[in-house]
């Protein structure tokens, strides 16, 4: 059977809350934006149930405080298979009735332990490699492409960071943004004349931060491959320093 949810981690957790109930056992989850029928196989749609999902996160909460958070950040790395790792790792917890993620013998258990990993290693990377753009006076803009979907778990960093301050972080594949002025922060996706729109040129705020790198490097000191592992090419297309 497979079960399809929309795009959302409380979709899933639905899903799961619904997987749960079935006696089948061979299960599996497809987002809606990743469906493409026909399949040879029973399909049913999961309608979002907040009640559902959260019965299915007090229930992981119990295993252990810090599991819902873990499972969630695997879900965010958005890797082929995830959904179905995640669930085998649920129900590995709720068999034994303990925390799940320390039994890393387990395939399903390993997959879920190295996908939040990398989630939490992109996370930092997101902290370290925003750089913003004035846009008008009062408002900023900053770009990303991030490899796993880091958004969610970035917004109240850079919210509480500039609480006063009127500013969009895109991430350019997802095609989703962190909006935040002084009364919070949101989620939201892009419509298509948002995605591409063009920012100013080099404004006092880039030149400042360009002659910050320029003063701080020593060119008898340059180390390209010091400086790839620690700024990987792929992050620099928006890194100002890099301009």
């Amino acid at each position: 059977m497979l079960l399809l949810y929309d795009n959302t981690y409380t979709g899933f957790l639905s899903a799961v809350f619904k997987a749960f109930g079935q006696t089948k056992e061979e299960i599996a989850f497809v987002k809606e934006k990743n469906f493409v029928p026909p399949v040879l196989f029973e399909v049913q749609q999961v309608a979002t149930n907040e009640q559902q999902a959260k019965r299915v996160a007090n229930g992981l909460q119990k295993l252990h405080p810090q599991l819902p958070k873990i499972l969630y950040k695997a879900w965010l790395s958005e890797r082929t298979g995830i959904d179905q790792a995640i669930y085998q790792t649920m129900r590995l917890g709720f068999k034994i009735k303990n925390n799940p993620l320390s039994l890393l013998q387990n395939d399903w258990v390993k997959q879920t332990m190295l996908a939040q990993k990398k989630v939490s290693l992109a996370v930092e990377r997101g902290y370290q490699f925003v750089r913003f753009t004035k846009f008008t006076d009062s408002f900023y803009i900053a770009d990303l492409e991030p490899e796993y979907n880091i958004l969610p778990l970035i917004g109240q960093h850079f919210h509480a960071r500039f609480a006063e301050a009127n500013f969009i972080i895109r991430d350019k594949i997802r095609k989703t943004a962190i909006i935040s002025n002084k009364n919070g922060w949101q989620l939201v996706e892009l419509l298509p004349e948002q995605i591409n729109l063009p920012l100013a040129g080099t404004d006092e705020y880039t030149r400042m931060w360009q002659n910050y790198f320029k003063v701080l490097a020593n060119p008898q000191r340059h180390n390209t491959k010091l400086q790839q592992k620690f700024v990987p090419l792929k992050h620099r297309k928006y890194l100002t320093e890099f301009k």
